[in-house]
């Protein structure tokens, strides 16, 4: 995970990037680790972001995934073979 903090009340991070370069940065620096096609077609990145209430100081994680679980609802009478 590639951790970044931004000043309170600021969209931007204590070196002047915003979360989207810094999100940026992240992925590029997980394919320059690891190249393939299989990460082409399906590798992700998830956001995750804190802010403290006191303070407003703010974190954000970029993790990589391959497999993403999204629930389907049973009441929409929608299975897996309408997907």
């Amino acid at each position: 995970a590639s951790p970044g903090f931004s000043s309170p009340g600021t969209g931007f991070m204590d070196d002047g990037a915003t979360w989207a370069d810094r999100a940026r940065a992240a992925y590029e620096e997980r394919r320059r680790l690891e190249d393939s096609f299989v990460l082409d077609l399906f590798e992700g990145q998830y956001e995750s972001r804190l802010q403290c209430e006191a303070c407003g100081l703010a974190s954000a994680t970029f993790d990589a995934y391959l497999a993403l679980s999204l629930p389907i609802a049973a009441e929409t009478g929608t299975g897996l073979e309408d997907c």
